[in-house]
């Protein structure tokens, strides 16, 4: 159990400085940055706003892939890598070939390849519609309701895909924070992780130990995510990987993910202005890890609140502690947890009809859910959690009172601490009873002799 003081969180908050440096200045059109962990947007400039995602659509084609298939799943190249734009990027598969589900990924994360992703889905429609053969188009139009569908269940319900690759297209959109909510969820798949952090791999497309007689093709590919390129310009030491992207009307853009001191970070920069984008990320991933920490605000069991029960029993008191049920922590920096206010909000069948403040109404059962308690700055709602009763409480009658008496009677006679007193008490009477009887026996002795 958690007992944890809001004005002790102040105290001991990792972040060194007074307040939050000033939000950086991106060159991006629009970007985001939030934390992996609470989900936090900790820096927004329109991420709200509609974007081309170009090649940062892989990152979600590779989450609807592996729903499908095991990564080391071998497919075989069909004639959908000839439905490619010609100056799309691609991986130059050929038809017959065999090759790893792992590999056309790798193609798609090193290499933006149109062709690769194409072929998985295709290949993830089949499996889907429990297909053997479909043409091409068919196939790109349900593996985007596939899209579609995983996008909304993440949150990112103001996006758009039609295809796997991220090709240009009117229709073809997202935003800078749904793209964050995708790479956020891609974070946690082993595999998607695995690919995009590396830089550099090669081998034989159908994985090291290829059947007798399949058709296959060795790749040498290298990664262009700059901010992970040892040794480069714009490497970050914390970054882990993720994806570029780039069209002429999407812009250079880039996801990215960075990790320091066990946070996790996700930016997402669009139409960044070439190498804005690694700047960009840069500076975005500082700002994050230097001016934000982890802090718990609420722990299970926690008292949230103190009040008044309405003509409570005498054997209950007359206040009662409301708990917290979750454990609820946030990424802020010290600024934003000096403006943060807190309300609590009680089920109408909770509190007795009095204007002069709350006061809760019995009966109450132990556990009972009373009302919400919720955090915020300005407007912005950051949590919203239950609170329940400590214990039960009953409403006051003559039976109650007449139950408190006897059992205060009874608290004070007939318990085990009281046996020495009785025990004394019944000495005593023997002894006043055996003096007694002395006294009387002398006394007829004295009235007989005279």
């Amino acid at each position: 159990m958690y007992k944890i003081l809001f004005l002790i969180i102040l105290l001991l908050i990792t972040t060194t400085t007074a307040h939050a440096a000033e939000p950086p200045e991106v060159t991006a059109a629009a970007a985001v940055l939030i934390e992996v962990d609470t989900g936090m947007v900790v820096f927004g400039k329109l991420e709200h706003n509609r974007i081309f995602p170009a090649g940062l659509t892989m990152v979600l084609t590779a989450l609807v892939v592996l729903d499908y298939f095991c990564p080391d799943e071998v497919v075989v190249v069909g004639q959908e890598i000839r439905a490619v734009m010609d100056d799309a990027a691609r991986a130059n598969h050929v038809v017959g070939e065999y090759i790893t589900v792992r590999n056309l990924l790798r193609a798609c994360f090193y290499l933006s390849a149109n062709d690769s992703a194409n072929v998985l889905a295709i290949n993830v429609a089949l499996r889907a519609l429990e297909q053997e053969t479909m043409p091409f188009n068919a196939a790109e139009r349900h593996f985007a309701l596939l899209m579609n569908e995983k996008a909304n269940e993440l949150g990112a319900v103001n996006s758009r895909f039609i295809n796997a690759h991220g090709y240009h297209h009117s229709n073809h959109f997202t935003t800078p924070f749904d793209m964050a909510l995708i790479c956020r969820e891609a974070l946690g798949n082993d595999i998607i992780r695995e690919l995009s952090r590396e830089t550099r791999w090669q081998g034989n497309g159908a994985g090291a130990n290829p059947e007798p007689g399949w058709s296959t093709r060795n790749y040498n590919f290298t990664s262009r995510n700059e901010i992970i390129l040892l040794g480069g310009e714009f490497f970050y030491p914390h970054a882990t990987g993720m994806r570029t992207g780039f069209t002429t009307p999407a812009g250079q853009s880039l996801a990215a993910t960075a990790m320091k001191d066990g946070v996790e970070l996700v930016a997402v920069i669009s139409n960044s202005p070439d190498p804005g984008r690694w700047r960009d990320a840069a500076l975005l991933f500082d700002y994050g890890f230097d001016n934000f920490s982890h802090v718990a605000i609420l722990g299970e069991g926690e008292i949230v609140g103190k009040f008044e029960i309405d003509n409570p029993r005498r054997q209950d008191g007359g206040n009662m502690h409301l708990l917290a049920t979750e454990y609820f922590t946030l990424f802020l920096s010290r600024q934003q947890i000096d403006s943060m206010d807190r309300k609590l909000e009680f089920l109408p069948d909770a509190v007795a009809d009095y204007s002069d403040g709350i006061i809760l109404k019995p009966p109450i059962e132990e556990g009972q859910l009373l009302g919400f308690v919720s955090y915020f700055i300005g407007e912005t709602t950051l949590y919203t959690g239950p609170f329940t009763a400590q214990r039960s409480a009953e409403p006051r009658t003559v039976f109650t009172d007449i139950e408190y008496y006897r059992d205060v009677i009874v608290g004070i006679f007939f318990v085990r601490e009281a046996v020495p007193y009785w025990i004394i008490a019944g000495l005593s009477m023997i002894i006043i009873s055996y003096i007694s009887f002395r006294v009387v026996k002398r006394l007829k002795s004295y009235k007989t002799r005279y």
